[in-house]
């Protein structure tokens, strides 16, 4: 391929993805570039819009705008006249690229073709049945909501994670997502050789209702050994806790504890503590899941690496990263990959991977985040099961959205949508809707959005959390604003304050959809009080995030606090400061401040952020630098 381009000052590098000017660098988007190396490329002839969309985005149902909003980025990127211009528009077609331009790197005539090659297997690829998008949005009744709705994916995962997708349930039964931690994997247990033969294993495609009734069966007979009965207890209370029988398992547990003495071996009393510490989990007890995980900790640290062992560090890192302690669950995930891959275990390799993942996005590092996703989905591609395949889609689809990569987002949700769901797995489909409820939103398709979110919210499993509930619908609020639907964001509300009386833990849900009632109807003053509310709960909670900034701050703009709104820029417990919501919610500070080269500094590195998450936000923010005091 070529290389190295040179115009109108310009130097266009292709393999290093850069553009310069009299040899400085220049910012521009990554959509952009990629639409400017195609047209430099072909620059020999006109290149049709379907063509350029299906080389640059990867697939055709992109709207016709998102590729006019690109071209029109591009020229303002080269500073485009009538006298000196870049891209001539085809009328009925698409572009051309009619810049003078030096070749400097020559391409052999196979290289040339391939770009044309490339586009066309990929326009080829995408299923006819996919429709087009509507060349135009929805109509907008407030422009703060068109961004707010399109960084809604910061708080997504946490919704997705409940719904399944990333608390490495595969089961995705309804009470297991309740507070799911990490899954309880199907570990064969023997208190000695005697025990082997007495203790039939269940076979890794047996049902969990198949494994117990075999279990029970054993269980039942009087002859049986209290040597034998241990770990057919404890396998048994293993595959209740995998099915949700949360009494059921307690019970077993229970048994046990009257069992267990000084002669039991020792994996047998650390396995029968980590189950406790899982339904500790599962019945909403932090501290004794967290006593009961560190006694198995002390006894699997005498033994050295194992699955059990992984599989306790894994469920202890998902907790921390639903508690917000970021960076104590990525040292307990990174411990457990380690011992995973040391066992050869590609399995819990791949759930650790994917939670790994999400952990990432919530720190900001949102690059380090689609690494350990595409290697817990490339792991999946090699052979895993449909249910753990599905799990590293998910997950690698939810890392796109965080880098902008919304077309590749969506690539991967619809790879998990049609690969086989087993009838006790009835929360993915559900959460993959709402994960592609996500990608729309932040792709500014506010109706498909708030379809997929409806859906969701009537396919969740009975049973299932209702912070589950609690998140879909304030995400149904920010679509219902997002089109002008004030009625139906305000019927949602009052769903989620009802839930919110039942369960104290849901207040900070109903004041978030509280304040952005209030900022919607124009009272500024009651939506900041409802704001600071909620960012006083989150920071208590390890739970601030981007979006929550960028809603507080625009309410605080509005009213010209922009002490209050230093202070929040400056909350050390906020992550992901290099996220493009941050650096938007800073452009529009410093320029409202008059500093309007730090402003265009800060609103460059947002747009190269934002990937395709292109929101009329941007806009607002470039009119607000434009008409910003100070220096020009």
């Amino acid at each position: 391929m070529p290389s190295h381009f040179r115009f109108a000052g310009f130097e266009l590098h292709i393999a290093s993805r850069s553009l310069l000017l009299a040899g400085a660098p220049v910012a521009i988007e990554p959509k952009v570039f990629d639409v400017l190396s195609y047209l430099v490329e072909q620059r020999e002839r006109a290149v049709g819009r379907d063509e350029l969309i299906a080389a640059v985005w990867g697939r055709v149902d992109v709207a016709d705008a998102t590729l006019q909003q690109a071209i029109s980025r591009l020229r303002r990127v080269l500073r485009e006249t009538p006298d000196v211009p870049f891209v001539r528009t085809v009328p009925r077609h698409g572009y051309q690229w009619v810049a003078p331009t030096q070749l400097l790197t020559e391409p052999s005539p196979e290289q040339r073709a391939e770009p044309m090659m490339r586009a066309s297997a990929q326009a080829a690829a995408v299923p006819a049945a996919l429709p087009r998008e509507r060349a135009t949005s929805p109509g907008i009744k407030s422009r703060w909501l068109v961004a707010a709705l399109a960084g809604l994916v910061v708080f997504a995962g946490a919704i997705l994670a409940r719904l399944g997708l990333y608390n490495g349930d595969t089961r995705g039964n309804a009470a297991a997502t309740q507070k799911a931690a990490s899954p309880v994997a199907r570990i064969p247990m023997a208190a000695d050789a005697s025990a082997t033969a007495t203790s039939p294993p269940c076979a890794a495609e047996m049902s969990a209702a198949s494994c117990i009734e075999r279990l029970s069966s054993h269980l039942s007979d009087p002859a049986l050994a209290s040597a034998s009965r241990v770990p057919l207890l404890l396998q048994r209370a293993q595959e209740y806790l995998r099915t949700g029988g949360l009494a059921a398992a307690t019970a077993d547990l229970d048994t046990l504890d009257s069992q267990l003495d000084a002669a039991t071996p020792p994996a047998l009393t650390a396995r029968m503590l980590y189950l406790r510490h899982r339904a500790a989990v599962l019945g909403s007890h932090p501290d004794q899941a967290l006593g009961f995980a560190q006694r198995a900790l002390a006894i699997y640290r005498q033994q050295g690496p194992s699955d059990a062992h992984a599989e306790l560090l894994q469920s202890l890192g998902t907790a921390a990263s639903r508690q917000g302690e970021l960076d104590r669950a990525l040292t307990w995930l990174d411990s457990a990959l380690e011992m995973y891959l040391a066992t050869k275990n590609e399995a819990g390799a791949i759930r650790t991977l994917a939670s790994k993942a999400y952990t990432l996005s919530q720190l900001g590092r949102f690059a380090d985040a689609l690494t350990a996703a595409r290697d817990a989905e490339q792991r999946a591609h090699g052979g895993a099961s449909p249910d753990l395949q599905r799990e590293a889609l998910s997950a690698l689809a939810w890392a796109s959205i965080q880098n902008g990569r919304l077309s590749d987002a969506r690539e991967a949700v619809h790879a998990a949508l049609a690969l086989p769901v087993a009838d006790t797995n009835s929360a993915q489909s559900p959460s993959l809707h709402a994960l592609l409820g996500f990608i729309d939103a932040a792709g500014g398709r506010f109706q498909e959005a708030l379809s997929a979110w409806e859906a969701a919210l009537s396919h969740t499993p009975e049973g299932s959390s209702t912070s589950t509930a609690a998140g879909l619908h304030l995400a149904v609020i920010y679509a219902a604003l997002n089109l002008g639907d004030r009625a139906q964001a305000q019927t949602q509300y009052q769903q989620l304050r009802a839930m919110a009386a039942r369960q104290p833990e849901l207040t900070q849900s109903a004041e978030h959809a509280a304040a952005l009632l209030a900022h919607a109807k124009g009272d500024d003053a009651q939506a900041a009080a409802h704001f600071a509310q909620v960012w006083a709960a989150a920071r208590e909670s390890g739970t601030l995030n981007q979006q929550m900034l960028a809603d507080y701050a625009d309410v605080l703009l509005r009213r010209n606090d922009l002490n209050t709104l230093e202070t929040l820029l400056g909350e050390p417990a906020l992550p992901a400061r290099e996220g493009h919501l941050y650096q938007l919610v800073q452009a529009r500070y410093l320029a409202h401040r008059g500093r309007r080269a730090d402003a265009q500094a800060a609103f460059d590195r947002a747009r190269a952020l934002a990937g395709e998450r292109y929101t009329r936000w941007l806009e607002v923010t470039r009119r607000e630098i434009a008409a910003a005091p100070g220096t020009r």
